[in-house]
């Protein structure tokens, strides 16, 4: 496990690995609860603000077609927005087109070359699927998949002080869950992607309110 730091504390960065092995965190929060429009470049060498959207923004879905990061509407200050941001390898940004409506809080993942947007239920069919349950209630959790598994990393319940550190492997065509380790912090808020055989974990917040600058490196 490899700790480095990021220039800034984030809570809620969207996290894309690109086809070249670049990672960049998008946005997110700072430590003051604000949002965030930098880029940051995660992997490889150290971590670096190499660009800025053209608005601050948090909670966006994001993912990458090719070695372009896409990132899918978000929150603002003054509420959710409908934009579609591209954003190239060296943190150059622009705006590429619009969602059909305003939101934040969405995942996003590409399959194929298609980038999919969930906003609460699949683009494709308006519904989702029970493969399994945790062993408690997850929220503001971060996620990656490796080699075939899916890992659920920290989170926190119902409070706002009650992060958590464990990491959940999830069997994507079984449901099987399980424990898989654990962080080296109690951390919700944070954002994951996986590139290289590894998972990068960046920022945070933990149970003190505290929002983190640190960017772990996870081996399987």
């Amino acid at each position: 496990m490899r700790r480095e730091r990021l220039p800034i504390p984030v809570q809620l960065p969207a996290l894309v690995a690109l086809a070249s092995g670049r990672v960049l965190a998008i946005g997110g929060l700072g430590a003051e609860d604000s949002s965030l429009d930098t880029v940051i470049a995660l992997a490889p060498g150290p971590p670096a603000t190499i660009g800025h959207l053209p608005a601050a923004v948090h909670d966006v879905g994001a993912a990458a077609i090719g070695d372009a990061a896409y990132a899918f509407g978000g929150g603002t200050a003054s509420g959710p927005v409908a934009s579609i941001t591209e954003i190239g390898p060296d943190g150059a940004a622009r705006t590429a087109g619009r969602l059909r409506e305003a939101l934040s809080d969405a995942g996003a993942a590409t399959i194929d070359g298609t980038a999919y947007v969930v906003g609460g239920y699949t683009v494709a069919s308006h519904r989702v699927s029970v493969i399994g349950s945790l062993p408690r209630p997850l929220s503001h959790a971060a996620g990656a998949s490796l080699n075939g598994t899916f890992f659920i990393l920290g989170g926190r319940g119902d409070g706002l002080s009650e992060q958590r550190s464990t990491i959940w492997a999830v069997d994507p065509t079984t449901g099987a869950i399980r424990r898989a380790g654990r962080l080296p912090l109690a951390l919700s808020d944070l954002g994951a992607a996986s590139v290289g055989g590894r998972i990068v974990v960046a920022g945070g917040r933990d149970d003190a309110g505290r929002v983190h600058d640190e960017l772990w490196t996870l081996a399987r």
